[in-house]
């Protein structure tokens, strides 16, 4: 079963916000333009959820959302 729009849509936006090497980035995406199945959607989610970039560290700009997320982390 191929995976769904939304799927996509998660993809491609975790995508552009996760702090990986341009060559994984790029293989993800090529993988992705193919086509993927739900699984395999599901298993890119979980990766690029655990690799995105910590925005209060990375001394990017961040919301009052950015700092309760990284508290329930203690």
């Amino acid at each position: 079963m191929n995976a769904s729009e939304g799927a996509y849509n998660l993809i491609e936006g975790l995508l552009r916000t996760a702090a990986l090497p341009l060559f994984v980035a790029e293989d993800l995406e090529r993988e992705v333009d193919a086509g993927i199945g739900e699984i395999t959607a599901m298993c890119i989610i979980k990766y690029l959820k655990e690799n995105q970039r910590d925005h209060i560290r990375g001394g990017f700009s961040y919301s009052q959302t950015d700092i309760s997320h990284k508290l329930d982390e203690f």
